[in-house]
């Protein structure tokens, strides 16, 4: 996983407020926000074995920690997820058929606008999960 630094550095970056705001960087997209899921699966996978060690069957040390400040993420994520007005605008799509999304009514109540919105929030609810955060 530590071959992949710059999806882990991206991903704990994407969803911290401040680099939002200063910079030209701080747009959603729904590819971010599913890598970041990913990056947080394979944690999930690999951490518990890591920490188990010889009893799970494995040396530890050749499963090297991930790097991935799940924490500050998990933080961030909530923050996004509680501030929808903020986070609608920062949800961009990327190619036609995000665009196709963004013009479409969403399927659930979940305070989204658009297909796309709803997708990215669908997305990070998951990810908090996997986070050990709490879905709203």
């Amino acid at each position: 996983m530590n071959h992949f630094k710059g999806q882990i550095s991206r991903a704990n970056a994407a969803f911290t407020y401040y680099s939002t705001v200063n910079g030209t960087e701080g747009y959603l997209t729904l590819s971010t926000v599913s890598e970041a899921q990913t990056l947080a699966v394979l944690a999930a996978i690999l951490d518990p074995y890591r920490e188990a060690g010889p009893s799970a069957g494995v040396v530890s040390s050749e499963i090297v920690e991930t790097g991935w400040d799940r924490t500050r993420v998990r933080e961030d994520v909530e923050s996004w997820l509680q501030r929808s007005a903020v986070l609608r605008e920062r949800v961009v799509p990327v190619g036609e058929r995000e665009e196709g999304w963004a013009r479409m009514k969403p399927h659930s109540n979940n305070g989204a606008l658009n297909r796309l919105e709803e997708k990215v929030v669908e997305e990070m609810s998951g990810l908090l999960v996997l986070l050990g955060g709490k879905e709203d």
